[in-house]
């Protein structure tokens, strides 16, 4: 009933609901949505989209947010990697890839982590002027004039990115030329 109530304009019929409720990604969603559960887990045995559908369907975004995106976190000797958006957006542009970037940041900060965002591309820091390259610098700057205590840089190669000595050697003026990302945006699927 609760997900008839909030699909019943969106072409669910009533039996159609109860029917969805014996899928496991849609009964999960629903018990988060309930308070039910605090997790779910997914993806193993189904396509990414049949995973993240039910969750967008129950839950929904926040007000503000205008996109989703996934996040991957790969653990590491040094601490955790954080790798955004590899799964749904497929060619966003700069102003999508500063909302990607934010969200990115704002979900590493929940785990008490510092987000260091490195906007990755095949080019460093202006070597190529393609537009796909250039997207990628404009949100940069969107981000660095807009949120100024944001420790972002790019655009870099990932190589770059992950190792801070090679940043440092090569493009010591960088922010994340220190320590390095932790936090990878990619500027689409490919």
């Amino acid at each position: 009933e609760l997900f008839f109530n909030k699909r019943k304009r969106r072409g669910f019929t009533l039996y159609e609901a109860k029917k969805i409720m014996n899928e496991r990604n849609y009964y999960g969603a629903m018990m988060l949505e309930t308070g039910e559960a605090d997790a779910l887990i997914s993806g193993l045995t189904r396509k990414y989209s049949d995973t993240i559908r039910p969750g967008l369907q129950i839950i929904g975004t926040q007000d503000e947010v205008k996109k989703v995106a996934g996040m991957y976190v790969m653990i590491t000797k040094k601490g955790p990697v954080f790798f955004a958006d590899t799964t749904i957006n497929i060619n966003p542009t700069a102003e999508e890839l500063v909302e990607i970037t934010m969200l990115t940041a704002n979900a590493i900060q929940q785990y008490n982590v510092k987000p260091r965002i490195a906007l990755l591309s095949y080019s460093n820091f202006g070597s190529n002027e393609d537009p796909n390259v250039r997207k990628v610098t404009e949100a940069v700057a969107m981000l660095q004039q807009r949120y100024p205590g944001l420790l972002v840089d790019g655009e870099m190669q990932a190589n770059f990115a992950l190792d801070p000595q090679l940043l440092k050697d090569n493009f010591p003026f960088s922010v994340l030329a220190e320590e390095g990302a932790n936090t990878l945006i990619f500027p689409n699927l490919d």
